[in-house]
C-alpha cells in the first residue's frame, strides 16, 4: 500500500471514529473546520533554565508505556464530548509518530490523571512539518498537546507536568521550550503571561481541502511579554 493509500485509510479511519465519538453534529462542524477555516496564533517561549514555580499538585512524570497509553485512550469512553475529540485528536498524532508521550499519575498513588507530548525538530522533519513549524530550532522543544483527564481539572496538573517535562528537557540539553496559543484564547494566554512565558511571533494558519498552511504574520526581536486581547 503506497502512502497515498495508507493517509486515506487513516483519514477514513479517524473520520468513522471522530462520529462515533462526538456524533453528527459536532462530526459535521470538525469536517467544517478541516475543509476551511483561518485561526490566528501567537508563538510563545520559554527559556528552559529560567526559574519555574514549584508546581503544589504533586505528580511523577515519565515516558508513557504501553499500557499507559492504553489506558489513556480508553478514557475516551469517559470523557465529555470535547474530551472525547481532543483525545482521539492526540491518539490521531500520537500514532503517527508526533513527539515522545509522558504520562503525569499522582504521586501518593499511581492514578493516571494526564499525558502531554514532546516534539523536537527531528519529529517535525520526520513528519515532513517544516513549513507549519518553521520557528522550531535544535535546541528547541515544542511541549504541547497537553490532555488533562477532565476528573483532575484546575487542580494544577498542567503547571505540573511542564515542571517535571522542563527539567528532563533541559537534562537533555534543550534551551527551550516553544508552543503556539490560538490568538482568541484568553484563559491560555493568561496562564502563559502568569507564567512568564514571551511571545516571539504571530502567525495565521489556514486549513483547506485537509491540508494546513502556515504563515508567519509578525516577528517579535527580541520577544515581547504576552498581551491579552
Amino acid at each position: 500500500m503506497n502512502n497515498r493509500m495508507r493517509h486515506a485509510v487513516a483519514a477514513i479511519r479517524s473520520g468513522l471514529l471522530t462520529l462515533r465519538a462526538v456524533g453528527l453534529r459536532s462530526f459535521l462542524q470538525k469536517l467544517g473546520h478541516q475543509l476551511y477555516s483561518r485561526n490566528v496564533f501567537v508563538g510563545t517561549v520559554k527559556r528552559l533554565d529560567d526559574p519555574i514555580r514549584y508546581p503544589s499538585f504533586e505528580c511523577t512524570v515519565a515516558p508513557a508505556s504501553p499500557q499507559d497509553l492504553a489506558e489513556l485512550f480508553s478514557k475516551i469512553h469517559s470523557e465529555s464530548r470535547d474530551g472525547r475529540y481532543q483525545l482521539l485528536v492526540r491518539k490521531w498524532y500520537h500514532e503517527r509518530g508526533f513527539g515522545d508521550c509522558y504520562v503525569t499519575k499522582v504521586k501518593d498513588t499511581g492514578e493516571l490523571c494526564g499525558a502531554r507530548w514532546v516534539v523536537t525538530s527531528k519529529h517535525i522533519r520526520d513528519m515532513g512539518w517544516e513549513a507549519r513549524f518553521p520557528g522550531l530550532s535544535g535546541e528547541d522543544v515544542l511541549i504541547e498537546n497537553v490532555y488533562v483527564l477532565e476528573k483532575f481539572r484546575r487542580m494544577g496538573v498542567q503547571q505540573s507536568s511542564f515542571f517535571h517535562i522542563a527539567g528532563i528537557c533541559r537534562e537533555s540539553g534543550f534551551t527551550n521550550a516553544k508552543g503556539w496559543v490560538a490568538e482568541d484564547n484568553i484563559p491560555e494566554l493568561m496562564a502563559c503571561r502568569k507564567s512568564d512565558w514571551l511571545v516571539f511571533e504571530k502567525v495565521v494558519e489556514r486549513h483547506f481541502l485537509f491540508r494546513v498552511t502556515r504563515n508567519i504574520l509578525e516577528r517579535y526581536v527580541p520577544p515581547v511579554p504576552v498581551q491579552i486581547p
